[in-house]
């Protein structure tokens, strides 16, 4: 799944029942290099939740997040639905636990 906003970061998610944001610009870049014979980095998520405990089954990234944030969805094998949320300008202290404003909201 896609970030709704720009499209810049790229959501996964799979069976180790871990969701996964990438930079689609990291991603990209790290092919240009392999194809040109450059370095072989490893490429890393740059935010992971580690939420379920069976596979992921579904991934949606929700609109009309605001603030610059960005709301996602999965679902799981757990039979829990995982509200997650990148970035935005919210003042709580888990926004600033060292996850780079990333947190869980819910587990529903």
């Amino acid at each position: 799944a896609f970030d709704k906003d720009d499209g810049a970061t790229l959501f996964t998610a799979g069976e180790d029942g871990v969701v996964n944001a990438w930079c689609l610009l990291d991603l990209v870049d790290q092919d240009c290099q392999s194809s040109s014979g450059g370095g072989s980095n490893a490429i890393h998520p740059f935010r992971t939740w580690s939420e379920h405990h069976l596979p992921v089954t579904s991934l949606c990234v929700l609109p009309g997040s605001g603030c610059g944030s960005t709301r996602l969805v999965s679902s799981s094998l757990d039979r829990n639905l995982i509200l997650m949320e990148l970035g935005g300008t919210n003042n709580s202290s888990k926004a600033f636990d060292g996850s780079g404003g990333a947190r869980t909201l819910a587990r529903m």
